[in-house]
């Protein structure tokens, strides 16, 4: 079973989601904080196919 496979068995039901955030939340602007999260998802992965250092690599995916 592949790291992404066994990630997603082991997300709890509890873990926080933008999706339970308020549409008007005072502070928190979800759609900022999803163009947020897809940069830097795509900058972790680009930075993952650069880099040969197994620290680095490992870092990565332990954040994924």
């Amino acid at each position: 079973m592949s790291f992404l496979g066994i990630r997603m068995q082991l997300q709890n039901k509890a873990d926080p989601s933008l999706a339970l955030c308020p549409p008007d939340h005072p502070f928190i602007n979800a759609s900022q904080l999803e163009v947020e999260g897809a940069t830097l998802l795509q900058q972790m992965l680009s930075y993952l196919f650069k880099n040969q250092n197994p620290e680095i690599l490992s870092a990565i995916l332990n954040c994924l």
